[in-house]
């Protein structure tokens, strides 16, 4: 049951107040406005994309389980296109993974997640990661900015229409 500061998820009283039940019905029954904002942020998984920085051609399939598999023909390629998949199917978790990292969540959640902000900024791992890039191999650090090339292409070509997650 919940306790004193956390709601009755079933509660639906209140104008303004709703229950999982009451969001998600609309959503999938049919065509309308809940439906296509839930829709409007999928993106592509057929067809072809033409993206600035990519050096020659690259094929993402996806199989009957949406796992994309990348072919390029060259490394820069294949990982500039991981970054562009992962930001396509990951971009909300990418983004909340970053600010829990940092201790920021509170910026998106309110005081509710202070404590967890707290707790990170004391652990440090922004601090450890911003180190640990630092000593980075060039090689190394060069392949990670193909992949985050990819990530932000992605970023700025969806501007506005962000995964359904950033809504909420």
């Amino acid at each position: 049951t919940p306790g004193p500061d956390l709601p009755d998820p079933g509660y639906a009283g209140a104008p303004g107040d709703y229950s999982l039940w009451d969001i998600t019905v609309p959503i999938f029954k049919g065509p309308g406005p809940a439906r296509y904002e839930l829709t409007r942020s999928f993106p592509p998984v057929s067809g072809s994309l033409t993206l600035d920085g990519l050096m020659g051609e690259v094929r993402v399939r996806r199989d009957s389980y949406g796992v994309p598999h990348i072919i390029a023909t060259n490394e820069h390629d294949a990982l500039f296109a991981l970054g562009v998949v992962h930001a396509q199917d990951r971009l909300w978790q990418m983004d909340i993974q970053r600010r829990a990292a940092s201790g920021t969540l509170s910026e998106v959640f309110g005081p509710v997640t202070i404590p967890f902000d707290k707790m990170f900024r004391i652990i440090g791992l922004h601090t450890i990661a911003l180190r640990i890039e630092q000593q980075l191999p060039d090689d190394t650090r060069r392949r990670l900015q193909w992949y985050s090339d990819g990530v932000n292409v992605w970023i700025r070509r969806t501007q506005g229409s962000y995964p359904v997650e950033f809504d909420l």
